[in-house]
């Protein structure tokens, strides 16, 4: 509520919903809700946006459905103690703290690595959400070997190096 439409989240959580064996798609996530799914998964897919707060990095946050009365901050999700394993950030430029602190090393892509994923995947800037849901979806492809086994975080970077590679080609003058 109060963001715009964003079509290919949907989209993107459907495909991968099909992709990924064992997944499970929060429909109408809140800070309650994640906090008590993190520990659950090995992998963790957040398609979505966040808010940066340049006074306060930390207490940035991820839009979920209860923003407003209970966000899930960086702080929130760098306390946790997580297990390991992998988080794909697909919400534009996660890994950056915002215009006005560029220098900063408090964000989201940061607070997850803090928290225990071995493994953060995010953009350093935005995308359109339709390349945004194609890269996603070819890379747990490959990360699931076409969805026949569980996601293989420890191929994650050569996964992610071989669609990029894929899409370069495809596109050279983007």
């Amino acid at each position: 509520p109060g963001f715009p439409d964003m079509p290919g989240v949907d989209a993107e959580a459907h495909a991968l919903e099909r992709i990924i064996p064992g997944s499970y798609l929060l429909p109408r996530p809140t800070r309650d809700s994640v906090l008590s799914l993190l520990p659950r998964y090995q992998v963790m897919h957040f398609a979505g946006t966040r808010q940066v707060d340049t006074t306060d990095p930390a207490a940035s946050y991820l839009v979920l459905y209860d923003y407003r009365t209970a966000p899930l901050t960086i702080a929130d999700i760098a306390a946790l103690q997580l297990p390991g394993g992998m988080a794909y950030l697909s919400a534009g430029d996660a890994s950056v703290g915002g215009p006005l602190v560029v220098d900063e090393g408090i964000h989201l892509a940061g607070a997850l690595s803090e928290a225990g994923y071995q493994h953060v995947i995010s953009y350093l800037w935005n995308i359109p959400d339709a390349l945004a849901g194609r890269v996603a979806t070819e890379f747990h492809r490959a990360l699931t070997q076409d969805g026949t086994q569980s996601p293989e975080p420890s191929v994650a970077a050569a996964a992610l190096h071989q669609v990029v590679r894929r899409l370069r080609a495809e596109y050279p003058n983007t």
